[in-house]
């Protein structure tokens, strides 16, 4: 990656959408090894390049958004975190159709965000929403909709609502066998 980061800046420019792969790829490298703080610069100009190429409002920047918000929640950062995430969720939500995966994805991002942070009812309704897309999207039985039943499962877990979280649990578990 840093062979491929070299050779992109040297024959394109250190501002192409190009080199921000480069960062990505060595700053996943780093996420892997759990060194946040040096993957989280590398995220950071990644997502300037993408940013400065693309502009603010730009589907193109979301993966860059999520790089970064998931790098702030492994350090405990929760409100930098859920910023980012619902930038991500605002931008898919303005660009794409209602029911598309990418926008159950950030719904479900931001959703267990919330749930770790406690805040429950909001939660909720994000991960219920996820779920009625991946089901929609993706059909009942597909791994994405077990993801969106175990987050819920957790959700009413944590509320003590216990009957309701073992049926989701139990669904979940259904499609993954």
């Amino acid at each position: 990656y840093r062979q491929a980061l070299a050779i992109r800046e040297k024959a394109l420019r250190s501002k192409h959408v190009d080199v921000a792969l480069s960062l990505d790829g060595i700053a996943w490298l780093y996420v892997a090894q759990g060194e946040y703080g040096k993957a989280e610069p590398l995220f950071r100009r990644a997502f300037e390049i993408r940013q400065e190429r693309f502009g603010s409002e730009n589907i193109q920047i979301v993966p860059s958004l999520n790089n970064l918000a998931n790098v702030y929640r492994s350090i405990g950062d929760y409100e930098k975190a859920k910023q980012l995430y619902e930038r991500a969720l605002s931008i898919n939500e303005a660009t794409l159709e209602p029911k598309h995966r990418y926008v159950g994805s950030s719904l479900a991002n931001l959703g267990s965000l919330l749930l770790d942070g406690g805040e429950y009812a909001r939660a909720e309704v994000l991960l219920k929403r996820s779920l009625s897309i991946a089901e929609e999207v993706s059909g009942p039985e597909h791994p994405d909709v077990g993801v969106a039943l175990d987050l819920l499962a957790l959700v009413y877990r944590a509320i003590g609502n216990f009957d309701k979280a073992e049926s989701f649990y139990k669904r979940a578990l259904s499609i993954d066998e």
